[in-house]
């Protein structure tokens, strides 16, 4: 799969892989609030503060839904499928919902992080049916859960549960593969060739906020 980046008012990108597809745009990227399918997250550096990589504003490049599907316009008459880039202006394009599979049928948790808490829903989520995920987080030791092995399983959080702290976990292993690949890639299988759309990195969105209201 060829995956594409976008170059807003000829800003320069730099390539995902040779066989990346560049395009342009006028349009502008601008800093948004509402709960958009599409963005970019975006902190400036500062040599005495932390630090968090894409983690902060959040920003969007407008785009057009067409028979269900979201497009960025490029100019000319031509449109490119918004879910298929990867990169705005050198910035990881993020989707706030991925549709899968379960596969494996199993009760999901509800966590919360501030107060470490877990509670097993009693509600079963049963193979065959579709839950939508806006990001995904692991567990530590800090969190008040142990894991055995040090390679710490992946969990999927649904959307619409990350109110505040707290947030409802499935596991990515009980999800299908053909829809888990296009937005999580494991770091131990090599390069995933159908990897296409990230989702927010929790852990990091909670270190983020965590720290930078200590330092207020």
């Amino acid at each position: 799969m060829t995956v594409m980046v976008i170059e807003c008012l000829g800003f320069p990108l730099s390539y995902l892989k040779e066989d990346s597809y560049v395009y342009t745009t006028r349009n502008r990227i601008v800093r948004t609030n509402k709960d958009v399918r599409y963005f970019t997250l975006f902190t400036k550096y500062h040599a005495t503060k932390y630090n968090y990589s894409f983690v902060g504003k959040k920003y969007w490049l407008p785009y057009k839904k067409i028979n269900g599907h979201y497009f960025y316009y490029i100019g000319y008459g031509a449109y490119i499928k918004a879910r298929n880039v990867s990169l705005i202006n050198d910035l990881p394009q993020y989707s706030n919902g991925e549709k899968a599979m379960i596969t494996m049928s199993g009760y999901p948790f509800t966590f919360d992080s501030k107060t470490k808490k877990i509670k097993n829903l009693t509600k079963k989520c049963k193979a065959g049916k579709y839950v939508v995920i806006d990001g995904l987080r692991q567990f530590t030791d800090s969190d008040g859960i142990y894991f055995m092995d040090t390679d710490q399983p992946v969990y999927a959080r649904l959307k619409g549960t990350g109110h505040g702290t707290t947030g409802t976990y499935v596991d990515v292993a009980a999800l299908r593969t053909k829809e888990l690949y296009t937005f999580y890639s494991d770091p131990e299988e090599g390069s995933n060739p159908n990897y296409r759309i990230n989702l927010v990195d929790i852990n990091r969105l909670e270190d983020y906020y965590t720290d930078t209201k200590k330092k207020k």
